[in-house]
């Protein structure tokens, strides 16, 4: 017996499913360039733990909104909220008060002691409770991240920080 040859099916065309997709991948890739320039460069959310900044910052539930563009143009002002690189743990952040900039007096009492310029002295709003600058003293600008600019949850507890306050 012969054997019939068998034919040859033509591939067909992959279906949609299939497909590559490249201009979802371009636009991840867009999302995601973006989020990445804005939440490095322009704003981000951090969550606050501990009790350094109680009362205006809770102990574990305030979620805040940091600005990123004017410490970069003209610097923290004394009595601004800042999220800064802990100087005593570079994978953690801490949430404190600028209590003094280069060129002031270290608060405190530390008399005839000035903040090298390029640097800013930190507190926690809760002295009793806080690790800040009295502990690990002056911290450099640029180990800020950005100023805190809204607490916006709790929804109870949200709040508007619109400019700097006394230390």
């Amino acid at each position: 017996p012969e054997s019939k040859p068998r034919p040859v099916k033509a591939e067909e065309p992959p279906s949609e499913e299939q497909a590559f997709d490249w201009q979802t991948l371009g636009s991840l890739a867009v999302f995601g360039a973006t989020f990445h320039f804005l939440t490095e460069y322009v704003c981000d959310v951090t969550l606050c733990v501990g009790p350094s900044m109680l009362p205006t910052i809770a102990e574990a539930s305030d979620v805040v909104l940091v600005e990123k563009v004017s410490p970069r143009i003209r610097g923290v002002r004394v009595g601004d909220v800042v999220i800064a690189h802990s100087p005593t743990a570079r994978d953690q952040t801490v949430c404190k008060r600028v209590a003094a900039v280069g060129g002031d007096d270290v608060p405190g009492g530390w008399r005839g002691a000035a903040v090298p310029d390029g640097f800013v002295w930190l507190l926690g709003d809760n002295a009793a409770n806080s690790s800040d600058s009295r502990r690990y003293g002056a911290v450099r600008e640029n180990m800020i991240k950005g100023v805190v600019r809204v607490r916006f949850w709790p929804p109870d507890r949200v709040r508007v920080f619109s400019g700097p306050e006394p230390a």
